[in-house]
Order: structure tokens, then C-alpha cells, then sequence
């Protein structure tokens, strides 16, 4: 819908290209009165060559910090191939808070689903192994996924064994933030539609044994990641009652684990757009990694 794809776009979407009106100055809230000219900041992200085809490349923003930074690994998805090209606020706000951020994109036509999974933990694990270079903690990591990626940050976070199978410390993922997120039980989502069947036959395997391999609900045995933070839009039909879902699940495993719904989108008003006001529409993010990474809170001077 397009909510849906207007918040995917506010979080994800790298900027090539300078824009009119950016916000430079101290931090003032607009909740009152939105200012349609209210920009962040260009970044400019270092492209990261991962593997030899062309959409195989990372975006890494780099924070300044006086020390290795943590890091925040965004999963993007197959939905993600083609991304927007205006300047978001999610980067800036991280990088703000003294996090590096990598946005790890999968532009592959039609991929299996355990390829996908294999894709992002190779990922990770190249960041690790660049972690001296790229000045960042290998072992203080969240894995944020939205859309299709919150399935697969999920997987991730509750079956060890992609990020063990490419060599990486499980250890090292210090918490799952999953937004607007849908499938997180294959089989039982293939039941409600034959097209939901046919599509989800393609991705994850005709097998039911192949589609729980793959269903994060499945896998909420110990070990999993420390915490998780499932986001979705107020008015998103599908990923809401999905996310809410998998958080509830995540709960009753006993996994510390918390559900925000996120306000409609609403063009006109500043504070719905996610991360352009630190106290606004996902806020909670920001809140969640400080726990997570274990940092204080931010003096943000003229915020309510």
C-alpha cells in the first residue's frame, strides 16, 4: 500500500543527489508546524564491494566516534532492489547517536529464501573482517530488517546457525529490530490464499519441512538474539497484525521483546515521518539501541 511504501522509502533510501532546503542548524521541533522544505543532512555512503555483481555493494555511513563504533546492519530485501533516491533521516539519526550504519541490499531476481538468509550473514560477516578499517565493533551488532528483511533479520536472530555457518559469533548480534514485516510463519501464511501458496512455494521450497526451516516462529528455542524491537504502521493491514504476532510469540518464548505501532503517515505532519524527529514516528528505535549498546541518551537543545 502506500503508506507502506512511503515509510519503507523514509527508512531505507540512499541519497545521490543534493537537496534543496537540508536542516543544518540546532534541533527544533516541528511537530506544530511541519516545514515541507525540512531535509536531513546529505550523506554520502562509501560503497563497499561485495562480491562481483553490481548490486552487490554495501552502504556503510560512518559515524565519528573516538573509539570503534557499534553497528547497525540494515537488511533491505529483494523488495528493495530498486531504491528511491532522495535523503532519509534513519542514517543520520544513527550515525547522530554514534552508531556506523551498513545497508546491505539483495537485488537478485526471484532468490530461494535460504539464499537470501546465506547472502546477509556472508554480509556480516565481511563487515566483521573490515571492522579494524571501518572502525566499528564487530562484536556490538543490531540487525534491523524492513518489509521483506524483517522476515529474514528475524530468521537470523533465532536460528544461529546462517551467522554460525558463516562464521560469525552469534555472540556478536546484540539485538533484532523488525519493521512492517510479514511471513514470519511460512506455512501458515501459505494456507490463507493459493497466490500467497504459489509465491511462497517459489521462495521457500514446496516442502513443509523446507518452509518451517525457514518460519522464524519456529525457531524461538534458545539460543536467540538478546532483544527485539517489532515496528509496524498503524494502518498497515498486513505487516501489523503479522508483527504483532511474531512479537507475542517472541514474548511467550520468554524473549525480551517489544511491539510499537508506528502513527499513519500523514505528509503534512513532521512527526510521522520516521526518525525526522528524534522524539517522533520511531523514536523507540533509537531508545532500543541505546539499551542494546548500552550508551546514554543524546542532549538534543529546543527538543519538547
Amino acid at each position: 500500500m502506500r503508506h507502506r511504501a512511503l515509510i519503507f522509502g523514509l527508512l531505507l533510501a540512499v541519497s545521490w543527489a543534493p537537496a534543496l532546503g537540508q536542516f543544518v542548524g540546532p534541533y527544533t521541533s516541528h511537530r506544530l508546524l511541519p516545514d515541507p522544505i525540512l531535509k536531513p543532512p546529505i550523506a554520502s555512503p562509501e560503497r563497499l564491494e561485495h562480491g562481483r555483481k553490481n548490486w552487490q555493494k554495501i552502504n556503510f555511513y560512518a559515524t565519528e566516534a573516538d573509539r570503534p563504533a557499534p553497528l547497525v546492519v540494515a537488511v533491505t530485501g529483494n523488495v528493495w532492489k530498486g531504491w528511491g533516491s532522495d535523503p532519509m533521516w534513519i542514517q543520520h539519526r544513527l550515525n547522530e547517536e554514534g552508531y556506523s550504519v551498513a545497508v546491505v541490499p539483495f537485488g537478485e531476481s526471484s532468490p530461494k529464501a535460504s539464499e537470501v538468509a546465506e547472502y546477509y550473514a556472508s554480509a556480516i560477516a565481511f563487515l566483521r573482517e573490515k571492522a579494524s578499517e571501518l572502525d566499528i565493533d564487530p562484536d556490538r551488532i543490531v540487525l534491523m530488517g524492513t518489509g521483506d528483511g524483517a522476515h529474514f533479520a528475524a530468521l537470523l536472530g533465532t536460528d544461529p546457525r546462517f551467522l554460525e555457518n558463516a562464521g560469525v559469533p552469534f555472540g556478536s548480534l546484540q539485538g533484532i529490530v523488525g519493521i512492517n514485516g510479514t511471513g514470519f510463519d511460512i506455512p501458515r501464511r501459505a494456507e490463507e490464499s493459493d497466490f500467497l501458496k504459489s509465491q511462497y512455494r517459489r521462495t521457500f521450497g514446496r516442502s513443509p519441512a523446507d518452509q518451517r526451516r525457514l518460519s522464524p516462529v519456529v525457531h524461538l528455542d534458545p539460543p536467540n538474539a538478546p532483544a527485539f524491537l517489532m515496528m509496524a504502521q498503524e494502518d498497515d493491514r498486513d505487516a501489523r497484525p503479522q508483527t504483532k504476532e511474531m512479537a507475542e510469540a517472541l514474548k511467550k518464548a520468554g524473549i525480551e521483546t517489544q511491539f510499537i505501532e508506528l502513527p499513519a503517515f500523514k505528509k503534512e505532519r513532521q512527526d510521522t515521518y520516521f526518525l525526522a524527529e528524534p522524539e517522533g514516528a520511531g523514536s523507540e528505535l533509537l531508545s532500543f539501541l541505546r539499551t542494546q549498546f548500552g550508551v546514554e541518551a543524546l542532549d538534543r537543545p529546543g527538543s519538547l
